[in-house]
């Protein structure tokens, strides 16, 4: 990357020594965007990787009461030991924000412990 001129530089100081009621936001248009529609992390699909876990007999019978379908009893127990795991890392959170209520109505955003580069399934 190139390096900055003195002017450009001199301009960038300027503008961060400017309040916010300096700034002249006149010419920025209106943005007018329907987000009814939008549906957050549509495309993101968590790494999921096979393991052999053993289980306590009545951990596994009120899974089993709660979700008869075998892939939705994981996707469940999944979903229970990540909460833990968020409750472990972030104990004050709330979880009725929107960053942190991050498995509602079926649509999955960006998950809190995925961090910035999302894994996929996809081959690249």
């Amino acid at each position: 990357m190139a390096e900055l001129t003195e002017q450009q530089k001199a301009e960038l100081q300027a503008l961060a020594e400017m309040s916010d009621d300096e700034i002249d936001l006149s010419d920025i248009p209106e943005r007018d965007i329907d987000r009814s529609t939008a549906r957050r992390g549509l495309f993101y699909r968590p790494v999921k990787r096979e393991v052999t876990i053993t289980l306590d007999k009545y951990v596994l019978d009120w899974f089993e009461e709660k979700e008869a379908d075998e892939k939705a009893r994981h996707e469940a127990m999944n979903e229970v030991l990540t909460e833990y795991i968020l409750d472990q890392k972030f104990p004050n959170r709330d979880k009725n924000s929107p960053e942190w209520a991050w498995k509602r109505n079926n649509e999955r955003p960006v998950h809190p412990l995925a961090g910035k580069k999302l894994p996929t399934n996809k081959r690249e």
